[in-house]
């Protein structure tokens, strides 16, 4: 378990380097410079690790028990992160909901520190942790699934918060060090109104583009739960999904069915996914064809054996590699024993 922790820890370190991180950079670069104070950036460092810790760890268990859809949650967190974004272009609304919140600590006679930012940074940062969905690749798929099925065990615990604390390291020296930088130039420094306004945008555009791309689309539509009997579409479009033949679709998985077959259209040099037996048992079969045809041993993945894998277990299974090249491809899933499980897919 040690060499996980340690590899986890490494690949949240290396996180802030992938695409998929970019756009809440500017987010956490905007609400860093909304306060001069230096706990702002540690606030929204902790809000992050927090956020986005306990929504993978814990939302399968919160929706079992209070049965609430749990993109609730993250419309919740895109609000505020718009609200936010709107109070620094509108400084006078900064200042109303300041006022509105602020008279608790006077009724005990104490006043906020100004500038510190601690508890903004913070909520901000909770709500990118939630609405955040990185891709780190294999170790982050599994944890994720492994949540998803109830199996948080002390293990994943542990190696999630290497991972998070990983994540937080850069994101802080990211966000500190971006304050310094702007309150310390003389230019930027006398315009740094008129810069967080430009950032408070910056906020706004992004809470609206992650609202809109909430849902993960299905060529026709949004996937409903429950048993169903799907057409492959002509060709998806890219990080794109098309299902056929018989499904039961679940919260958080997909079980095949009769002749059932998934295509994805992927950008990328590897693509994992993780699966489990489920009712097929140990030994259920599925075909890998990429591009309509049976993937050549150059471009399998490791658990792809003459075209084919072997479900032995609930765990990530490397599908394609196609050593180093990032190339756009279909890849078919055919699944030739009714009952097995997918879950999530994720890309190198």
């Amino acid at each position: 378990m040690i060499t996980l922790i340690i590899f986890a820890f490494l690949a949240g370190l290396v996180t802030i380097l992938a695409p998929c991180i970019w756009p809440i950079l500017p987010i956490i670069l905007s609400s860093s410079v909304a306060g001069k104070g230096r706990k702002r950036p540690l606030g929204i460092t902790l809000g992050v690790m927090l956020g986005f810790g306990f929504f993978t760890l814990a939302i399968s268990y919160l929706v079992k028990i209070f049965h609430f859809n749990p993109d609730a949650l993250r419309v919740v967190a895109v609000f505020v992160i718009g609200i936010l974004g709107l109070t620094m272009v509108i400084p006078a609304l900064s200042r109303i909901i300041e006022g509105s919140i602020s008279w608790p600590s006077s009724l005990f006679g104490q006043r906020s520190k100004q500038g510190s930012g601690f508890g903004a940074g913070f909520l901000t940062g909770l709500s990118l942790g939630i609405v955040w969905s990185p891709c780190a690749g294999p170790i982050l798929a599994a944890i994720v699934t492994l949540a998803a099925t109830g199996k948080v065990t002390f293990a994943v615990i542990m190696i999630t918060a290497a991972y998070v604390a990983g994540v937080g390291i850069p994101l802080f020296i990211f966000a500190y060090g971006g304050q310094r930088v702007i309150t310390r130039t003389r230019f930027l420094s006398a315009h740094l109104g008129k810069i967080q306004q430009g950032f408070g945008l910056v906020m706004l555009l992004t809470a609206v583009a992650i609202y809109t791309n909430m849902e993960y689309f299905y060529p026709t539509g949004t996937l409903a739960t429950g048993q169903r009997e799907f057409v492959l579409a002509s060709k998806p479009a890219v990080s794109s999904f098309s299902l056929g033949g018989q499904w039961v679709i679940r919260q958080h998985e997909a079980v095949a069915g009769k002749n059932a077959t998934l295509e994805y259209h992927f950008y990328a040099d590897k693509v994992f996914l993780v699966l489990r037996p489920g009712s097929a048992g140990i030994g259920a079969k599925v075909k890998v064809l990429l591009d309509g045809k049976p993937v050549n041993s150059a471009d399998a993945g490791s658990d792809v054996k003459d075209g084919v894998i072997m479900i032995d277990s609930a765990r990530l299974y490397s599908l394609i590699n196609l050593k180093g090249r990032k190339e756009s491809h279909v890849l078919r899933l055919q699944f030739e024993t009714p009952g097995v499980e997918a879950f999530a897919f994720t890309f190198g």
